[in-house]
């Protein structure tokens, strides 16, 4: 018995995702583009909306143990709309009130998503963070994980490259975090092609990238050998991406992400079999 014992405190010390039950979720969302109702072009029925992804949300939080392992992360361009001339401008701050009531532990924005919203007299939710001209970083804590996040800078709207400059403080701000957090986490609005390039070259201070802005949504991608994961959401608020990490990275060379093993990364589709959260419909429509 004393060393079955043995042999599961260790099994906490070494692997700590799996000694604690299932590991560390991050539930991310990204590129809503201000939709909050499903979309009715979105495959052969609607598809998305902000009271379904409360549904799932609370269904994440209904468990005390597992929500005390899940991080919620909304990226860029969840505000902003991409299509100005059907936008709902006036409805701004009930948009927004609902994104507060979904209670992200970290949510960005651009600062095109801060001008539509003060052209309407509204503020970002509260507690979410400006991308700004330099890389930010923030540490969460969840049930004895520290997660490292990198808010990449705001793409500048004529690039259509990464300087040098800005590679080498987005790095340097990842490798700081990396001696004192388990995780490191990137959060960038560039779009999936400036993603790519710049996880294409360089080297993996990066454990996870969540991208937003243009282009195809992507679920899973491995770059650096497998060092780096990159997740780009599918547009219109479709899905909630889930990425269960099940034992944390090794800081040492070789080692490597093993998908379905040591991370999974899934997404949940809001269909109509995701019921809506009446409460969310309440505050989107007053």
């Amino acid at each position: 018995m004393k060393s079955v014992l043995f042999a599961a405190t260790l099994l906490c010390f070494l692997m700590p995702g799996l000694a604690f039950g299932g590991g560390l979720t991050l539930a991310y969302t990204g590129n809503s583009f201000g939709h909050r109702d499903p979309c009715p072009s979105c495959g052969t029925s609607a598809i998305g909306g902000l009271a379904r992804r409360s549904t799932v949300f609370k269904e994440l939080r209904a468990n005390q143990e597992k929500a005390s392992r899940t991080v919620f992360l909304a990226g860029g361009s969840e505000l902003y709309s991409d299509d100005l001339l059907q936008a709902e401008k006036g409805n701004l701050k009930t948009l927004v009130a609902g994104y507060e009531y979904l209670g992200y532990d970290l949510g960005a924005f651009t600062p095109e998503e801060a001008k539509w919203l003060a052209s309407d007299a509204a503020a970002p939710p509260r507690g979410w963070i400006a991308f700004g001209q330099a890389p930010q970083t923030r540490i969460l804590e969840k049930d004895g994980a520290r997660i490292g996040v990198v808010l990449f800078p705001a793409a500048p709207a004529d690039a259509k490259e990464i300087s040098r400059q800005s590679r080498q403080a987005i790095e340097a701000a990842a490798r700081e975090l990396g001696d004192s957090v388990d995780l490191v986490v990137g959060i960038c609005p560039w779009g999936i092609e400036m993603e790519e390039a710049f996880l294409s070259s360089g080297t993996a201070v990066f454990d996870i990238v969540f991208g937003s802005g243009p282009g195809r949504g992507v679920q899973t991608k491995l770059f650096f050998d497998g060092a780096t994961l990159l997740v780009h959401p599918y547009p219109k608020g479709e899905v909630v991406n889930l990425v269960t990490v099940t034992s944390f990275p090794e800081r040492r060379p070789g080692w490597t992400w093993r998908l379905n093993d040591n991370i999974i990364s899934d997404i949940r589709i809001l269909r109509k079999d995701v019921a809506s959260d009446m409460e969310m419909y309440g505050i989107l429509n007053p």
